[in-house]
């Protein structure tokens, strides 16, 4: 595949590309939406269950496969290669189609283009994690993608907020399910691990849980989460297919049991939730000035979700999980984390941010500082932190209408 192939590819091809992304999002959401459960035979019914829905005859792998191998080429190529100019161009063009014409800008319709130029690498690196995640939901292993996008990371010095953090949040959970696998020994195949229920958590595990903090909380709220989608440079299907790849690995986790201590600082989670349903309520055509109020009536709902998310995602029986909203507490300026023993990631992206390259893994004496730092916060009196894992609907209302409360009084809350 030479630069004029990618060319012919990126100005023709990448509707299709993007087409098949969303067929596999849907049905994904689907599953993620009526399931009861999660579990490894789970997993193995998503994958066959999308191929049976929308790939029945291999077409869709053949073109995931066949995109994910014209973005490492474009990556692979030198500069001196005859016509790669304007395959990037070609592929720059593709990536601001695929955001769509609300993005632009009327006062400076070029502006968009400039933007994708100046952020070639990370739209490049975004793309690529699409590829892999098609092709995992697929049910095909194809690891060149993410080594690509890991190489760029190393390179450009972290991962861009969307697909990649997201995914790499999701692989932290799958590592360190996998670790427990390999310690216990019980298991050679992974694969099989959903017998692993049975089996007592090791001591040697229960004292080096999982420790995550974050202000978009997938184990509560799933994808009810606010995003700032005109920072994005990259369709928002993508970001919601990474976000599902995340949650799903995190529940393969803590199905099984495995030690987790979830923190969400209460601010956050009442900020989330509101700018959450305020895009939703105005997605709905409901007139901005009826807004706050249907927010303060959806609190029963939104309990009720939040309650029903966590059985979805935690084993209250394990004795080795909690869940705990921090009250207005000094977190040593810590960013979102997933931390396990042995590496864990960052991201500098908040509530409403898209920051460039704003997650990076953590290693060695860094991510022994960050846990460090976390684990100080198991020792905060009654009054600094609020238990959700086992509260009912009820308690948890009692415990966010208020916090939900204060982000509608935010001075900018309705501003878009």
């Amino acid at each position: 595949m030479n630069a004029k192939d990618l060319e012919r590819l990126f100005e023709s091809d990448i509707w299709t590309f993007w087409a098949d992304l969303d067929s596999i999002d849907r049905h994904v959401s689907w599953v993620f939406s009526n399931a009861a459960d999660t579990g490894l035979a789970q997993l193995c019914e998503i994958q066959a269950g999308v191929r049976a829905a929308v790939d029945q005859d291999g077409k869709m792998a053949a073109r995931f496969t066949g995109f994910a191998e014209a973005l490492l080429r474009l990556r692979r190529l030198g500069d001196r290669e005859p016509g790669i100019d304007a395959a990037w161009e070609a592929f720059e063009r593709a990536a601001v189609r695929a955001i769509g014409p609300e993005r632009q800008d009327a006062a400076d319709p070029a502006r968009l283009s400039r933007e994708v130029k100046r952020r070639c690498v990370e739209v490049l690196m975004e793309d690529l994690t699409a590829a892999w995640l098609g092709l995992y939901f697929l049910g095909i292993p194809m690891a060149q993608p993410w080594d690509c996008v890991r190489e760029l990371a190393y390179e450009v010095g972290g991962y861009p907020s969307g697909a990649c953090i997201y995914k790499y949040i999701g692989d932290i959970y799958r590592t360190a399910r996998q670790q427990v696998v390999r310690e216990r020994g019980e298991l050679k195949d992974v694969m099989a691990a959903q017998k692993l229920a049975s089996f007592p958590t090791p001591d040697a595990w229960k004292a080096q849980p999982l420790l995550v903090l974050t202000y978009r909380p997938l184990g509560l709220l799933e994808d009810d989460i606010a995003r700032s989608r005109d920072k994005q440079l990259t369709p928002e299907t993508m970001h919601r297919l990474a976000r599902r790849y995340a949650t799903l690995q995190m529940r393969l986790y803590t199905k099984q049991g495995f030690g987790i201590r979830y923190y969400v600082p209460d601010r956050a989670l009442g900020r989330t939730i509101a700018y959450a349903l305020r895009d939703q309520y105005l997605a709905d055509d409901i007139p901005p000035g009826n807004v706050i109020e249907a927010i303060r009536d959806a609190g029963d709902s939104m309990a009720l979700k939040i309650h029903l998310v966590m059985k979805k995602t935690f084993n209250e029986e394990s004795g080795t999980q909690w869940v705990k909203l921090l009250k207005p507490v000094d977190i040593a300026g810590l960013p979102v984390c997933v931390l396990g023993s042995k590496t864990g990631v960052y991201s500098l992206d908040g509530t409403h941010t898209a920051l460039h390259f704003a997650g990076n893994l953590i290693r060695d004496e860094l991510l022994s500082s960050y846990r460090d730092k976390l684990s100080e916060l198991n020792g905060l009196p009654e009054d600094r932190v609020d238990d959700l894992l086992g509260k009912s609907p009820r308690q948890i209302k009692e415990l966010v209408a208020p916090l939900v409360a204060k982000a509608l009084d935010e001075k900018d809350f309705m501003k878009l």
